[in-house]
């Protein structure tokens, strides 16, 4: 019961964001301009207070990197061999089986979950995940898709998250102090990011195409919601790793598809509407599933 009263609550206000927009309280184009201040400057501000307050030199980085790469090859390969009897959406299909929903939706879970002492592995995981999601999109969607123009990976280098993060591994590296007025002021921007972020999420959600792909967004969330974090756990076990970092580990491989495998999908002029109907079947399972996942790794 403990587990439901901390993890539901986060579900019921993305579902606050969902409403807002079903009832047109909330403008679509507020919803867009919400959303841009989440991810260039909230998010962001969050990800750098929590990294540079971490000591990161106590947190075993090349481990957790490794084994995050290796879980994503193996979930592919799955993914891959799922998706043999699909044509037209096997590009999204395999897309939606690995990103996970890290930054928007696994940075407040962990938050609420294991407390400020697993962001500064979280966000670790969130730079190298942000860096290989964008790769491996653009090379699947692309290899599966219609589109041929060439890959836009100079955007990695100005990706507001990946920025926000190394800044903020620098600044813990180096233990740099920040003036207290800036401080102060990107600890109550990091205050407020939470909440935004769940209602941008749950702002961003539509079920209008899952009857038409139940059975592909089924196998898709079951790879990603369920194979994949168990890959994780094996992975990190056999690398050595335990307690807290495993268990954030594995809670962020445990995140629903992320909510921009449908814009790269509709970029790359791959099927834009399963992606999107991916994104919201993994995202109203994984309701049930990480609150199983949080109480087996309490449990630990």
């Amino acid at each position: 019961m403990q587990i439901i009263n901390l993890i539901v609550p986060l579900f019921i206000v993305m579902f606050v964001g969902y409403a807002m927009k079903r009832t047109g309280f909330l403008p679509e184009k507020f919803g867009n301009q919400l959303n841009r201040f989440v991810y260039y400057i909230a998010l962001p501000v969050m990800l750098f207070v929590s990294t540079s307050s971490s000591d990161i030199r106590g947190i075993d980085s090349f481990k957790i990197i490794i084994s995050f790469m290796i879980t994503v090859a193996v979930v592919l390969l799955i993914s891959f061999i799922a998706s043999s009897g699909l044509k037209n959406i096997r590009g999204p299909f395999i897309q939606a089986s690995f990103r996970c929903n890290m930054a928007y939706l696994g940075i407040p879970i962990v938050t609420t979950t294991f407390g400020e002492d697993a962001l500064g592995i979280a966000a670790i995981i969130v730079m190298v995940a942000v860096i290989t999601n964008t790769i491996l999109s653009i090379l699947i969607l692309k290899a599966f898709g219609k589109d041929h123009k060439p890959p836009k990976l100079r955007e990695l280098f100005v990706n507001p998250l990946v920025i926000s993060i190394v800044a903020g591994l620098i600044f813990s590296y180096f233990a740099l102090p920040l003036p207290i007025i800036i401080s102060n002021t990107f600890d109550f921007l990091a205050r407020v990011s939470l909440p935004l972020i769940l209602i941008v999420i749950g702002y961003s959600l539509s079920f209008n195409e899952i009857k038409k792909y139940i059975m592909p967004d089924f196998i898709a969330a079951t790879i990603k919601l369920i194979i994949m974090p168990a890959v994780a756990f094996i992975v990190l076990n056999f690398l050595g790793l335990h307690g807290l970092e495993l268990k954030t580990a594995v809670l962020l491989t445990a995140m629903p598809t992320a909510v921009m495998s449908q814009a790269f999908a509709k970029e790359l002029k791959a099927d834009s509407h399963f992606a999107a109907s991916a994104v919201n079947f993994s995202t109203l399972s994984s309701i049930i599933t990480i609150s199983i996942l949080v109480m087996l790794l309490n449990g630990m």
